[in-house]
């Protein structure tokens, strides 16, 4: 599951790359604006886990420079963070990753 949230100036962008991520078959969380004072100018994936393979999966679907945080989330599952300049998903991201022995399915 995948929550997003925009940090950009531009509205709507949460909602459109939520579909995207859905399409590309990501489960949908929550979209909405990111907290005042997240400053992200492309995109940034939130996870409470380290090594966290879902959160790697999901930095490759955006782009193979796209970070992973540890940090807390505010939405379910993991969140994504846009900014102004997140453009569009990779299509040539891996739709799979190895999972680590601290994985759940």
């Amino acid at each position: 599951t995948v929550s997003v949230f925009n940090a950009g100036d531009r509205a709507g962008r949460a909602q459109d790359t939520l579909d995207l991520l859905e399409n590309a078959g990501f489960r949908a969380g929550a979209v909405g604006n990111a907290p005042s004072g997240d400053q992200v100018a492309r995109a940034e994936v939130h996870t409470t886990r380290q090594d966290d393979p879902e959160a790697k999966l999901v930095a490759l679907a955006l782009g193979h420079d796209t970070p992973v945080v540890v940090t807390t989330v505010i939405g379910p599952g993991l969140d994504v963070i846009i900014g102004d300049k997140f453009k569009k998903l990779d299509p040539s991201a891996p739709r799979r990753v190895p999972a680590t022995a601290a994985s759940s399915c």
